[in-house]
Parts: C-alpha cells; structure tokens; sequence
C-alpha cells in the first residue's frame, strides 16, 4: 500500500496531509523488463472531473498482462477544476490530448528515449469511461455530428445523458476554428485520431454527438469493446452504449 503524496493532494484540490491509500501490487519506480519487450500500448482517458491517477487498479491489471499503460489528465476538465469545466472545448482538446499522448509514446520508446524499444506503438488500443468513453471511439476513427442535437435535446426531460450536446452545440463556431475550419460542418466533422490505433474500449461512452441516427461511430472499424450499466442515470444505455454499439462499423465487436 502506498499514499498520495502531499503534491498529488494539493494537484487534486485535496488538503496536503491528507493520507489517500492507493493499493496493488505494483512496484513503485520498478526498472522495466526490456528483455521480453517491446509491449503493446493502451491509452487511457479519464471522464469529466477524472485524473490520469484515477482507476489505478484497472491500469495495473492491464499492466499485469503486458501492456504499457499510459494515462491522459484532459486540460480544464480535472478534478481540480472547481467543477468549472471547459466542457466543449473538451471537443477539440481531448481528441488532440489523446494524439499528442501516443506521440510523446513514440519519444519514449525512440533512440535515447527514457523506454527505449520498450512501447510496441503500433500494435495500440485507446480506452476510456463517460467522456473518456466518447474521447476512445473519437481516438478510434469515430466522428462527431451535432446535427441530432435539437432532437435529442427535446427528448431528454432534463436528463443530463445530452450533456455534450448542451455544452458543445452553441460553442460550434468555436469548436470548428480550434480544428482550423471555416465553418462548423452540417454533418459529420473530420476524424481526428491516430491511425495506427488498433481497437477501441469505450465505457459508458457518452451518446448525444453522433448524429441522429449515430451514423457518427459508423467510421470505427477497428474491434470495438462497448459496456454499459443498467444502473447508469447519467449514460443511460438506452441512449448511449446500445446505439453506438449497433450502428460501429466494425464487424467484430462485443
């Protein structure tokens, strides 16, 4: 067992001395075994308010089974944002964030990088929960389309499983000068995603931002994992995790 340290807790909006348990198995600062790599990569995104810390004992298990494991913290979504989130521009930052990630993988693992030879880069997954869930199908080829958002919006009696809907659709114009377009499309936006990634594990993945018909996870051929939860009032299944699993384009898919 170790605690957090005193840097994390004030990171996280938590009081320095406080002692948060973090459990496992893992060593900490462990020399890597680069004699049986290079080693497939997994990337994971944390949802709104998460943390790269965060779901520490999913990253071990995977790491348990030979994967490099390497965790995003998305920037104005954090924890330690007060709960003043910069939500949509989440639309751009967090496709971006997840690019940027597999590339700084590509340093680690260059000549004279600190893992040299250790990340096998193209044998990749990008994975995530909630927001982190809709950021994973976006990093497996999927395409955002806020053209259902009117419908949705009118179906949802307050429930918040149209949240991205609510936060990205008025800031469009805004979204589509981040991505240097002139103009926010009418349809589907442009993929922005790293090809070389090979599957995708979306959790609780949000469903307001694919269009009407969710044609938007149509361009995700690469094996698909989709969970959802019965029990999930934000996410609700209905909603989200059971139309995008019908309408990816990848045949092989659970």
């Amino acid at each position: 067992t170790y605690f957090t340290s005193a840097e994390w807790n004030v990171s996280v909006g938590f009081p320095a001395d406080f002692e948060g348990p973090i459990t496992g198995h893992a060593l900490a600062n462990a020399v890597p075994d680069t004699e049986h790599g290079s080693y497939p990569l997994v990337i994971n995104s944390p949802g709104l308010s998460g943390f790269r810390q965060q779901s520490g004992y999913l990253m071990e298990h995977l790491a348990s089974y030979g994967f490099v494991v390497m965790a995003m913290e998305h920037n104005g979504e954090t924890i330690d944002s007060d709960g003043v989130w910069d939500i949509w521009g989440g639309a751009y930052s967090r496709p971006t964030e997840t690019q940027l990630t597999i590339q700084y993988a590509d340093q680690l693992t260059a000549a004279g990088g600190d893992l040299e030879g250790l990340i096998d880069v193209e044998t990749l997954a990008v994975m995530g929960v909630s927001s982190g869930g809709w950021t994973a199908l976006v990093g497996g080829g999927a395409q955002m389309n806020l053209s259902g958002c009117p419908h949705f919006l009118s179906q949802a009696n307050g429930e918040v499983w149209v949240w991205d809907c609510t936060e990205f659709a008025p800031h469009q114009d805004e979204i589509a000068a981040l991505y240097g377009l002139d103009a926010a499309p009418e349809g589907a936006w442009p993929q922005s995603y790293d090809a070389r990634v090979d599957a995708v594990i979306a959790l609780d993945a949000d469903g307001d931002i694919w269009g009407v018909d969710h044609s938007g996870v149509a361009s995700v051929t690469v094996p698909t994992m989709i969970f959802g939860s019965t029990g999930d009032t934000d996410n609700i299944p209905e909603h989200t995790s059971i139309p995008i699993y019908a309408n990816l384009g990848s045949t092989v898919k659970t």
